[in-house]
């Protein structure tokens, strides 16, 4: 009786763990191939990015975002743009006009709003 009972729930593991492989194949392949499938989108801000000075590039502005060149000594953000950003070590901190040093301050890369700065860039705001 007992020899019985084990045999059946060794077949039934065994089916178990066939049904398991199978399905984690087919998720991963049937992922892969989704993937690959979809059509690639681009951002129209992405297509139309404005590259200044395009000889010796100094800044790019490209979807809200306009980044200066590591070795630009002038780091002035244009009109449009009202949020400064800065890279420190571990994170990004952002500068609104309402700061006491935003005057002060030397942009890394300059954003659009504060919403953008924050909920899509990560940076942290300084007060």
């Amino acid at each position: 009786m007992f020899q019985n009972f084990w045999l059946q729930l060794s077949q039934k593991l065994a089916y178990f763990a066939i049904f398991i492989a199978v399905l984690g194949i087919g998720f991963y392949f049937g992922f892969k191939v989704g993937l690959s499938n979809q059509p690639k989108t681009t951002n129209d801000n992405q297509i139309n990015a404005e590259t200044k000075n395009t000889a010796n590039i100094k800044s790019l502005e490209l979807a809200g975002v306009y980044f200066f060149a590591l070795n630009t000594k002038d780091h002035i953000c244009p009109e449009n743009y009202s949020v400064k950003g800065v890279f420190s070590s571990d994170y990004g901190y952002y500068y609104t006009k309402e700061n006491k040093n935003f005057t002060r301050i030397k942009a890394d890369i300059c954003f659009t709003d504060e919403i953008f700065a924050r909920d899509k860039a990560g940076f942290i705001k300084k007060y």
